[in-house]
């Protein structure tokens, strides 16, 4: 199985790296989020994702500037989706697009979400959260139902 996205060509292997217990690969992430944000506009939604490769930028010792990124009506999308790992980073950059008080919530702040029990399977985690966040669908994925997914990925697929 080939697929190619854009200036992407994903192959199986690539995509087995979305199983758990193993790191996902940010250029079958961007692919992903290209997909889910292709599901999004289909189902009504204007969304902006941050390409995965970018957010790492913002911290020292690059230390670039985060607005170079954004679209350039981030005010008109239903979700700005920035995958990004330091906490008060969102925040910061959310502050000078939206005027009031912003709170960041973590997975650990909303109940009932679904929580990683891996390092390393943040990933499709991620990718999950912002799925079901900007459709407001309840949180109701499951760890063994992913894990159904990957494995069924992992030996059914050749």
């Amino acid at each position: 199985m080939t697929v190619k996205d854009g200036q992407t060509c994903l192959t199986r292997e690539n995509f087995v790296s979305l199983g758990l217990r193993r790191e996902m690969d940010s250029m079958v992430g961007n692919a992903c989020f290209r997909l889910i944000k292709e599901i999004l506009q289909y189902q009504g939604k204007d969304v902006y994702i941050v390409d995965l490769h970018i957010p790492p930028t913002w911290l020292l010792p690059s230390s670039c500037d985060p607005f170079l990124c954004l679209p350039l009506d981030p005010q008109k999308k239903d979700a700005l989706i920035f995958p990004l790992w330091t906490p008060g980073q969102s925040v910061s950059v959310a502050q000078h697009i939206v005027s009031g008080p912003l709170t960041e919530l973590t997975g650990l702040d909303v109940e009932g979400l679904p929580q990683q029990q891996f390092g390393i399977d943040c990933g499709i985690f991620m990718m999950m959260y912002c799925w079901y966040a900007v459709m407001e669908a309840p949180f109701d994925f499951t760890i063994d139902r992913l894990k159904i997914t990957c494995r069924c990925a992992e030996v059914g697929w050749k």
